[in-house]
């Protein structure tokens, strides 16, 4: 018959268990932590693959009909017709909503309805330095012919140039454009 062990004859503590435990319990939470960073890289390359799809989508609706215009406006063109009369589409801000600037770029993204009815959500990206003031001047360089009693005329040799003062020009908006005539 089995003889009970005593109560000093059981070990449920010391080093050799609890350095078994440890290594267990370690073991465990590493295959947990290797199945649940697959997992979630799995996810994350998913969600990322259908943002850029969405995003080639959106960008080739808008794009679309733009290229076709133009396309439509080559053909007007070759056929001897004027272009077809241009349309844009306009968008409105969000009321109070906030406006994202980008840390080291000139460019801020305002929250915008657009679309039938502005109905469509979306985001228009600005450039910030579309204001801003510029110096320009006029450069002219002259020449001179003469003629006697009339005659012929003939060249004063050489030119003389002038430059005129620098005047500030405030650019208040650029906004971009198609145009089918090549200009």
């Amino acid at each position: 018959m089995a003889r009970a062990k005593k109560g000093s004859d059981l070990k449920l503590s010391g080093s050799t268990l609890g350095t078994r435990f440890s290594v267990q319990m370690s073991l465990a939470l590493a295959v947990v932590m290797l199945g649940a960073g697959a997992f979630l890289y799995h996810e994350v390359l998913q969600k990322a693959d259908e943002i850029q799809e969405n995003a080639f989508v959106e960008a080739v609706q808008i794009q679309g009909p733009m290229q076709q215009r133009v396309l439509d406006d080559q053909r007007r063109e070759l056929s001897g017709l004027p272009p077809a009369p241009k349309t844009q589409e306009s968008a409105q801000v969000v009321k109070d909503a906030q406006v994202k600037t980008f840390p080291g770029s000139d460019v801020s993204r305002y929250q915008v309805f657009y679309g039938d009815g502005f109905k469509k959500p979306g985001f228009v990206y600005r450039y910030q330095d579309a204001h801003r003031t510029v110096e320009h001047r006029v450069v002219v360089t002259w020449s001179a012919e003469w003629s006697l009693n009339g005659g012929p005329l003939r060249p004063v040799n050489g030119t003389v140039t002038t430059t005129g003062p620098a005047t500030p020009l405030r650019i208040a908006e650029a906004s971009p454009a198609l145009s089918g005539s090549g200009h």
